[in-house]
């Protein structure tokens, strides 16, 4: 909006909201009549946008009145009774349906409102460059980590979780307690990939590099941390030799089962408590997929929040990303063209990347990719791959818009409740956030 519109449109809510409540108390919310919706200004903003919404018998009490774009509620700040002041909420999508329910009754806009973000980047933890033996635990401003950041994992407390594979590293911070934390040491199994979280007791599960075993870092012991191994099914004493090479663990909300892919192709499954494996999938099965399953290959995998029967999978070496359903075992394309290394973006398929690492699913579908050979983060949303930081084949360090960004080597990218987006930024060694507005 041009500088005289936005001075209107101020004076305008502020008379609004001078006049509404002592001039409108009596405007009652009639059930026996219809709600309406008439128009909406303005039609397009970002986060916290105020907007005024003109229609009928909205009524005066604002506990009645809810309003939603696309599945993100708005603030209802005030109501006259034919309108209501609302505050754009935070990344409700690109294009927003807006809802408007009146005890319970719902009404929708024909047209839509066009929603724009905005991202900046800042740096959490670690200094660019480090070139410390050890880690250096403390506030945040104190840490610097020794070896290459690997991958990230955020609980439901915004406690951020993330391994250093050179080091045989789990280590924890907390922006909001300005912390870190080394959790555990321990060379057995190889180095550590990538962690995930049981969201039923918000234990921490890492894979290791070779055979079968794991790690489990419990919250209700002190974050106690032991090695575990997955258990052949046909003899619990014995290890499941078929695993080696693993790369991601993943919890299943439905099944309550954690699942693992070995190197070589073989998808497993587990019961985190009982440990006993179950072969899911194989490249050597006699089962048929609409599109084989690859091996011999480091792949990264992580479920749909959405939809509990389908796992995203990164294929590292041949710069892509595939579906498989754990119940059909229908393995297709997602994004990337397979086994082509570039930079572009436009239509998921028809898109390209470069030696991909760990991607992660935010509330409302959309994958967050960290790019590692194009120094970038990518989002894949409505088909679409987007650059959201950083730029294609540059690498640096620097904060602050994402236009002017620069990342170095990211391999770990984690989104937590806000919609915040941390990043594993490998070569510079820092935990870096990308907050979306």
């Amino acid at each position: 909006m041009s500088k005289p519109i936005v001075i209107i449109f101020y004076f305008v809510l502020f008379i609004f909201l001078s006049c509404s409540k002592k001039e409108h108390d009596d405007v009652l919310y009639d059930p026996t009549q219809p709600v309406t919706l008439e128009s909406f200004y303005p039609d397009s903003g970002g986060f916290a946008t105020r907007m005024i919404i003109n229609g009928t018998n909205f009524g005066t009490d604002t506990s009645l009145i809810n309003v939603f774009f696309n599945e993100k509620k708005a603030s209802v700040v005030g109501t006259n009774g034919s309108q209501l002041y609302v505050v754009v909420p935070k990344l409700p999508g690109d294009t927003c349906e807006i809802k408007v329910l009146v005890d319970g009754k719902q009404q929708v806009f024909d047209n839509t409102f066009k929603y724009f973000s905005s991202y900046s980047i800042t740096t959490v933890a670690g200094k660019q460059g480090s070139s410390v033996t050890s880690m250096v635990e403390g506030s945040l401003a104190e840490t610097e980590f020794s070896g290459y950041l690997s991958f990230l994992a955020i609980d439901g407390e915004g406690n951020i979780f993330g391994t250093q594979r050179e080091d045989n590293i789990l280590f924890m911070i907390n922006e909001t307690r300005n912390l870190s934390k080394k959790l555990f040491v321990s060379s057995i199994g190889g180095p550590p990939n990538m962690p995930t979280i049981n969201p039923l007791n918000q234990r921490i599960y890492v894979p290791t590099d070779s055979g079968p075993y794991y790690w489990e870092s419990d919250p209700e012991l002190q974050w106690t941390t032991k090695v575990l191994q997955i258990l052949h099914p046909n003899d619990a004493e014995k290890d499941y030799t078929p695993i080696d090479w693993k790369h991601s663990l993943a919890f299943n909300a439905k099944d309550k089962l954690v699942y693992t892919r070995s190197w070589r192709g073989d998808f497993i499954r587990f019961d985190p408590k009982t440990r006993v494996g179950e072969l899911l999938a194989s490249t050597t099965s006699e089962q048929v997929f609409p599109e084989p399953l690859f091996g011999n290959m480091d792949a990264y995998h992580v479920f749909d929040p959405n939809d509990d029967d389908i796992l995203y999978i990164i294929y590292q070496p041949r710069h892509c990303i595939y579906t498989l359903n754990i119940r059909t075992l229908e393995h297709k394309l997602f994004a990337g063209t397979n086994g082509v290394a570039g930079y572009n973006d436009g239509e998921a398929k028809n898109a390209e990347f470069k030696n991909p690492r760990q991607l992660t699913v935010d509330k409302e579908g959309n994958v967050y990719v960290a790019d590692s050979g194009n120094h970038c983060i990518r989002k894949i949303s409505n088909g679409m791959v987007t650059t959201v930081v950083g730029r294609g084949g540059q690498a640096g360090y620097v904060d602050g818009s994402a236009e002017d960004a620069l990342l170095n080597d990211p391999w770990g990218v984690a989104v937590d409740e806000n919609d915040d987006v941390y990043v594993a930024d490998r070569g510079n060694r820092i935990i870096r956030k990308l907050s979306f507005q």
